[in-house]
This record gives C-alpha cells, structure tokens and sequence, in this order.
C-alpha cells in the first residue's frame, strides 16, 4: 500500500483534528513525526510540521470528505451538557455552612485577584506596624496574589485570543 502526503499541520490541536476527521470517515490516515512532536511539541516547526499519510487509493475521497466538513460542520457533537459556573459556588458555600469542619478562607476563590492582592498588602501593613520583623517577613507572600493576577491579566488573555497559525494542505 502506497502512502502519499495529505496534509501538513502546524498547529498540534489543527493536526490531531484532521487525524481523528479522517479516522472518523473511515479512512486510514498515519502520523509521520507524530511522537517526536508529542514529547517535545516544539519540535512541530523543525521537522516540518505534523504529516498526515493516507493510502493513494483514499486520497482524493479523503479531500472531498473533509471538505465536506468545512463545509457543514457538525454543531451537535457534545453529548455532555455545560453546567453553569455557579453550580461549584454553591457547592462551595454548601460544604462551608453543612460540613463538619468549615472552611470560611474557602471564600477567597470567590475574591478577584486584585482585590485579594490588596488583601494581602493590607494586612501585611498592618503586620509591619504591629510587629515588624514578622511583618516583614511576610512581604514574599504578596507573590500569591502576584501569581493569580498575572494569570488573569497578563498570561491568561494570550492564549484565548485567535492565533494565526499556518497550515499547508497537499
């Protein structure tokens, strides 16, 4: 069975979404430098991409299946209903009010990262004019709320913009 270059992929996820397209139409696609990129994902730019052989006799219906995909895509794929974000806080607040050994510090995942920075700083304030060498010892522990408000601000924002990633169909 001859093996011919379908696609090439780029991006990882784009890659995997081809692959398991195919593998879903019933065709028999391999992965070249699959596990090379699954250790080291870095590696998908230097050996040219994810590869995506299929046999030449599936090669051209492959091409009209997949187009057909794009062209309707399938909107009802998820057997599994999203629940609202408000079911874990109630599930929080319950288990603090009916447990055995309540939690009230539970609360502060409910706290935005800023104000819980302010928290911190504020407390550790008056730390330092109550008893300063404790309080100032207890300066490294703004590098908490530091943390959480990076991931929300800062690092968070990056990777759920739209990436413009190159891919090369054959």
């Amino acid at each position: 069975m001859v093996q011919r270059l379908f696609s090439q992929h780029f991006d990882y996820g784009e890659g995997l979404a081809a692959f398991a397209a195919l593998e879903a139409g019933g065709f028999h696609p391999n992965f070249e430098n699959y596990h090379h990129t699954t250790m080291a994902i870095a590696y998908i730019d230097a050996l040219g991409g994810l590869k995506i052989n299929l046999p030449e006799e599936e090669f051209y219906d492959a091409k009209d299946w997949l187009s057909f995909l794009r062209k309707n895509p399938i909107t009802d794929f998820d057997p599994i209903k999203r629940k609202p974000v408000l079911n874990w806080i109630h599930a929080s607040l319950f288990s603090m009010v009916f447990s055995m050994s309540p939690a009230p510090w539970l609360i502060l995942f409910l706290l935005p990262p800023l104000f819980l920075f302010v928290l911190y700083a504020v407390a550790i304030t008056i730390g330092i004019v109550i008893e300063p060498v404790i309080g100032i010892a207890a300066i490294p522990l703004l590098i908490f709320p530091a943390i959480l408000m990076h991931a929300k601000y800062v690092a968070g924002p990056k990777f759920v913009k739209e990436r413009d990633v190159p891919t090369r169909s054959i």
